[in-house]
């Protein structure tokens, strides 16, 4: 209404000021005429704008669904990359499990008479293969040498692990009663003293030096009670454990 009476007022004047100035009709009406068409135009440009304006915020909103949805893929791609990852770990995870099954298979075929003879065992400790033999095989107590039947026996655990590409940790573990007449001063220097006996015979099987090592572990990790007989005779062994391949160093 207000442009309305705005577009009037502005006619009227438009026609007085062409009667005080002595303007000709024919010229009058022509600028009456080209006036209505900008006034026309006008409004056809704010028309144009007000849906310009919607265009613009349904645009807007679009390019705002495109950016959630783009959010969503790289989240998505993300978690993808993720799953992936956990898929590859576990497929390693499951040729390592397959591959140690395999191993100790095998190491149970080889040593079946030595097991079968209460000479070793073959133990999972922690996920890795453990040959553990008890000291009656081995060592009479208080003592580091080794005897004939525990030499008889390394030498042909050594055949066998001289083919397997891995590091073996041989370990001597020991009770916790204090050693009397022995030339040991305690447990530690007679676990260590098995533990390189046990290596030097592996080694001259065939084991490669730079495959084998020696640990000692004195009373400090028991497998059974050391208040008992039995217990403390289980206590007593040599533990051959199976790592990995320990790279060699280049400097």
């Amino acid at each position: 209404m207000r442009r309305l009476l705005l577009g009037t007022t502005l006619t009227a004047l438009t026609a007085v000021w062409a009667m005080g100035c002595g303007i000709p009709k024919e010229q009058h009406d022509k600028v009456l005429a080209k006036n209505k068409l900008l006034r026309q135009e006008l409004a056809q440009l704010r028309k144009d704008k007000d849906s310009m304006q919607v265009k613009l915020t349904g645009l807007e909103a679009d390019l705002a669904k495109v950016r959630a949805s783009l959010k969503e893929m790289d989240d998505l791609k993300a978690a993808l990359a993720k799953s992936r990852g956990a898929a590859a770990e576990l497929a390693k995870l499951k040729a390592k499990m397959a591959a140690q099954k395999r191993l100790n298979e095998r190491l149970r075929a080889q040593f079946r008479g030595l097991i079968s003879a209460g000479a070793l065992r073959i133990i999972n400790v922690n996920g890795r293969l453990v040959i553990k033999m008890a000291n009656r095989i081995l060592f009479k107590a208080g003592r580091a040498k080794l005897s004939r039947r525990g030499r008889r026996a390394l030498r042909k655990i050594a055949k066998v692990l001289a083919k397997i590409p891995r590091h073996f940790q041989v370990a001597g573990h020991t009770d916790n009663k204090p050693i009397k007449k022995s030339r040991y001063k305690s447990n530690w220097q007679l676990a260590a003293m098995r533990a390189v006996n046990v290596v030097n015979v592996l080694r001259k099987g065939g084991v490669p030096g730079r495959n084998i090592s020696a640990a000692a572990f004195g009373a400090f990790q028991p497998v059974a009670t050391n208040r008992t007989r039995i217990g403390r005779k289980l206590n007593r062994r040599i533990e051959i454990t199976l790592l990995p391949v320990i790279p060699k160093r280049t400097h």
